[in-house]
């Protein structure tokens, strides 16, 4: 019986997904996975993210999905090096993501019509949930300390605050491409 290996695995979900991406977007792409339609639908949609989301917004997401990342390695260094429990550690990202999705409604992204850009305004509910979001982020280490002690307080805090980002990447994410969708730009 031929042993299945872990990497052949890896290879031939990643080739069935890059697949299914080729076929969703009809580029015209060849029955067959290339890298080269890949690599096509990819310029695309760097065009369309550079042409019609500001500069600005696209900063934001970068920045969210590079705390989110940080975040993530720090926690996975917490829970290997001093053994935390990911339990709870799971269930602060869990709960931070939800939070993230509801803070994600700080700033409010429309489509801007002499730009002929999506940008993202802060509105007055924005305002109050940022100074919100900005209170529980002061006092995190306060409130989870009733529960946790240590390299855990740490990997929960850093599993709240990156679930926080992800949340927040996400939701500002999907309406960008809401707003796209409507303008018929993506």
């Amino acid at each position: 019986m031929p042993s299945v290996h872990l990497g052949n695995i890896i290879v031939a979900l990643l080739r069935l997904f890059l697949e299914m991406q080729c076929r969703r977007h009809a580029t015209g792409a060849p029955h067959r996975f290339t890298f080269a339609a890949y690599m096509s639908i990819a310029a695309a949609r760097r065009t369309v993210r550079r042409k019609f989301v500001r500069r600005r917004l696209l900063l934001r997401l970068r920045m969210f999905a590079l705390v989110f990342c940080g975040m993530s390695v720090a926690v996975g260094y917490q829970l290997v090096a001093f053994h935390a429990s990911p339990v709870p550690v799971l269930g602060a990202a869990v709960v931070g993501g939800l939070l993230g999705l509801v803070v994600g409604r700080m700033s409010k992204v429309v489509w801007h019509e002499e730009a002929a850009q999506v940008i993202a305004k802060m509105d007055k509910l924005g305002g109050l949930m940022l100074a919100g979001y900005l209170l529980l982020a002061v006092s995190r280490w306060w409130i989870l300390g009733h529960w946790f002690a240590g390299h855990e307080l740490t990997a929960v805090a850093l599993a709240f605050t990156g679930g926080i980002m992800l949340g927040r990447l996400l939701s500002t994410r999907r309406a960008v491409i809401r707003i796209l969708k409507s303008q018929q730009r993506y």
